[in-house]
């Protein structure tokens, strides 16, 4: 028996965005011309769904990078929970 929703869902970019600042951790991934390139990243575990019934449980990996005006960048993982 699948629960009914409590809340609509919401975009991943809308919640990447309201995510408390202290969730997010920096690492720099490069050297470029001009410095190091550093992202901020997070990440969740999500359930998936598909015809309104829950398909599998992935992590929600989200980076963006480190500058005034950030672009969001989405991958799921399928890794086991004690992967760091």
């Amino acid at each position: 028996m699948v629960a009914t929703r409590e809340q609509e869902p919401i975009a991943v970019e809308t919640w990447a965005k309201s995510r408390h600042e202290g969730l997010w951790y920096r690492r720099n991934v490069a050297e470029g011309t001009k410095g190091p390139v550093e992202y901020a990243c997070t990440k969740r575990q999500v359930t998936l769904c598909g015809d309104g019934l829950p398909t599998g449980t992935v992590w929600l990996v989200m980076k963006r990078p480190v500058g005034a005006k950030p672009s969001y960048g989405y991958s799921l993982s399928n890794a086991p929970v004690r992967t760091r």
